[in-house]
């Protein structure tokens, strides 16, 4: 290996999973440097979004997560401090965290493969939101979207505080702007699905679904129209196919089916069509909520009960499997990668 040109080197090495190249570290200072740049950081990120066995379901409990990978292999690992209360984001390998703090609210980006983890204060305090996590593009610094309603600042009737938080560690670092949601409704602590350059946010209106969009690069919102046939239930948006999706829920006399549909163009509410049609899993579950979708294909679902369940419904074999979790609300996909939670490039960006 010590004869191999260093391009190889970072070939062979950003293919391996994290938790190797960490104790590889130690193999010698060369090894070290390569590990820790940001170009292998970068490469192993870019082949691991794309590798199914980087990726992994995260299932939150009150003290710990556990990480069940897609061959069922699982781990069990504490929180860092500070990760408490609401996770409401996962992206690039990190993930983040959210608690009311004093009269502040306090951020946790948190990397469970590197275990290196970081806060950031916004000086607001607030309950429900609508949430997003993430970055444009690969040049683009991370940022947290925030639709909230703060303590003690006035808003008009049906009104939200839409913020933008830096994440790069300084509490002054946010914009907010006051939208009107034109009588949506949203449902607690929704994370949003980034397609286009835009965060997308199912919401409903006089109980016709609608999605809420938010395009970053022009900080302007907008909705885009749901299918005319799929208004009884929506089950969350995501991507697939590379176009932006919805699974609905309909009943069909006393069975409710599950329909996956795929916008063809994006924007365009003609193009929207429908993929598939998936059977409601035996028992008595009401409802199930995306998670996400493999690059197997696989579809993961919550249900709605008490007990809350994953599914994970095989298309190929169009059947289903269950595990039962705790803290079910906020099961999300992960993908282990190397990003440090220590990101963001200074500016002064004052609330508006």
């Amino acid at each position: 290996m010590q004869q191999l040109p260093e391009d190889v080197i970072e070939e062979i090495l950003s293919r391996l999973h994290v938790k190797d190249l960490m104790r590889f570290k130690s193999v010698s200072k060369k090894w070290n440097s390569i590990i820790s740049s940001q170009h292998l950081i970068n490469l192993h990120l870019k082949k691991s979004i794309s590798s199914p066995s980087h990726r992994r379901i995260f299932i939150p409990h009150s003290k710990s997560v556990v990480y069940k990978g897609l061959q069922d292999d699982t781990e069990e690992l504490p929180l860092p401090p500070g990760a408490i209360a609401y996770f409401f984001g996962a992206f690039d390998g990190l993930l983040c965290y959210l608690q009311n703090h004093d009269d502040a609210t306090r951020i946790r980006i948190w990397n469970p493969a590197t275990r290196v983890s970081k806060t950031a204060d916004l000086k607001l305090k607030f309950d429900n939101f609508v949430s997003w996590f993430g970055r444009e593009s690969s040049d683009d610094e991370y940022k947290l979207i925030l639709g909230i309603r703060p303590h003690g600042k006035q808003l008009a009737n049906n009104h939200t505080l839409l913020v933008t938080l830096y994440v790069d560690g300084d509490s002054s670092n946010f914009s907010a702007q006051e939208i009107d949601l034109d009588q949506l409704v949203f449902k607690p602590y929704e994370e949003g699905t980034f397609f286009c350059g835009i965060v997308h946010w199912p919401a409903n209106r006089n109980s016709y679904w609608v999605v809420f969009t938010y395009d970053l690069g022009q900080k302007s919102v907008g909705e885009i129209a749901m299918p005319v046939t799929s208004q009884n239930h929506l089950c969350g948006l995501g991507v697939v196919d590379r176009c932006l999706s919805a699974i609905c829920g309909n009943c069909e006399g006393f069975c409710v089916i599950y329909e996956v549909w795929i916008m063809k163009e994006y924007g365009i509410k003609e193009s929207w069509t429908k993929s598939m049609n998936i059977p409601h899993p035996a028992g008595n579950i009401q409802y199930m909520y995306l998670v996400g979708v493999s690059d197997y294909g696989d579809i993961f679902f919550r249900s709605s009960t008490e007990h809350v369940n994953l599914f994970v419904y095989n298309v190929g074999e169009k059947k289903y499997t269950a595990t039962l979790v705790s803290d079910g609300y906020f099961v999300k996909t992960y993908v282990e990668t190397l990003v440090s939670p220590n990101l963001g490039k200074k500016r002064t960006v004052g609330a508006t």
